[in-house]
């Protein structure tokens, strides 16, 4: 009985090794083939380099600005190519009067670069170029090769998604002294500040409205206590104050950033779901075994 038990025991085993190997054989190079198709599909969307006989996605598309609460202290036209903002004819209502209203543009020679759009394409180029560098006659003899190359590619996925989704706003400070604050003709006036910024499948304008701080010897209370609970709404420029008096966002959605986050994501779950299948042989320790017959 023992001995019909051990057999039993070792037909399994040898079955789930050839169920391995056909694995590693059979599944692992077309899903790799599905990944870089759906990586390569994603590169169409930014400004990075594609395969050849790959056309690109990017043309100048012209988008309105709007708010979801109706408030009208801010609105304009931009023009989005990629990861700039070529053009742009804002409309700014001045939240100390509101029937004070300036207007600007951004200058096409100095357009404002979306960083997060740049940075998540760089991740989306270095997951593919992961992907391409295992040639299709590579022979994958482990499960945990595999699994280390899946880990590579969803780590910048992750971090490319991370970008598209999760925007760092800049200090008032960085903002001030920013390039593409410099873009704008005519220049904003003092109490204003803009930021343009990507979130999910939105572009976001935030008009900062500021208003000088008088400084006197002994500072009053109310500007202390104010200042100590939120300090980001302050900025010093040498012996001035500015405090942020009012802050509005319009945004408008962006069709193709839209596709980039759906692409991303089924490239996480392909990703996934081969890892997946590689884990439930690890549970029967078939890799171990495949592992020390490889040395």
């Amino acid at each position: 009985m023992v001995e019909m038990a051990e057999d039993s025991d070792e037909e399994e085993r040898l079955s789930l090794e050839d169920e391995f190997q056909w694995l590693l054989r059979e599944e692992v190079h077309p899903v790799l083939q599905q990944l870089q198709q759906l990586l390569k599909e994603n590169t169409r969307r930014f400004n990075i380099p594609i395969s050849v006989g790959m056309a690109k996605l990017i043309k100048p598309e012209t988008f309105v600005l709007s708010s979801s609460n109706g408030a009208d202290y801010a609105k304009g036209v931009v023009t989005l190519v990629a990861d700039n903002i070529c053009r742009a004819e804002l409309t700014l209502r001045l939240h100390r009067n509101a029937n004070q209203v300036a207007k600007t543009a951004i200058r096409e020679d100095i357009p404002w670069k979306l960083q997060q759009v740049q940075d998540a394409g760089n991740h989306l180029y270095s997951a593919l170029d992961a992907v391409c560098r295992m040639d299709i006659d590579y022979e994958f003899r482990t499960g945990s090769e595999v699994t280390k190359l899946m880990d590579e590619v969803m780590n910048q996925l992750k971090k490319g998604r991370h970008q598209l989704l999760n925007p760092i706003h800049p200090t008032l400070h960085d903002l001030y002294y920013s390039k593409c604050s410099k873009a704008f003709n005519p220049p904003l006036p003092n109490e204003i500040l803009i930021d343009f910024y990507v979130q999910g499948n939105k572009l976001n304008m935030c008009t900062y409205f500021l208003h000088p701080v008088h400084i006197t010897k002994t500072p009053s209370k109310h500007a202390a206590v104010s200042a100590e609970k939120n300090p980001a709404n302050l900025l010093e420029l040498g012996s001035l104050k500015y405090e942020v008096t009012g802050q509005y966002t319009v945004n408008c959605a962006v069709p193709w950033l839209g596709e980039a986050l759906t692409l991303f994501t089924v490239a996480l779950q392909t990703c996934q779901e081969l890892k997946n299948k590689i884990e439930v042989f690890s549970t029967y320790r078939i890799d171990e075994a495949t592992q020390r017959e490889t040395c």
